[in-house]
């Protein structure tokens, strides 16, 4: 059985936070990172190597309090 990628769990994480402020009735952060978790999800590269290189917020929808 194969495990999941860093990004894929990194992804997980984000969509897990976006669905507690969700429910928490904070749409805005909400939104963010639900956007952050499909993008980091569909990146290419390992998020690691972009983490190492210092360009989290260069990934569309990851900002400050994200990255």
């Amino acid at each position: 059985m194969r495990s999941m990628s860093v990004n894929a769990e990194v992804a997980q994480v984000l969509y897990e936070i976006g669905e507690l402020l969700t429910i928490k009735g904070d749409r805005f952060r909400s939104r963010a990172f639900l956007m952050a978790a499909q993008r980091v999800g569909s990146l290419t590269e390992d998020v690691r190597r972009v983490r190492e290189r210092g360009e989290l917020m260069e990934i569309p929808g990851v900002g400050k309090s994200i990255a």
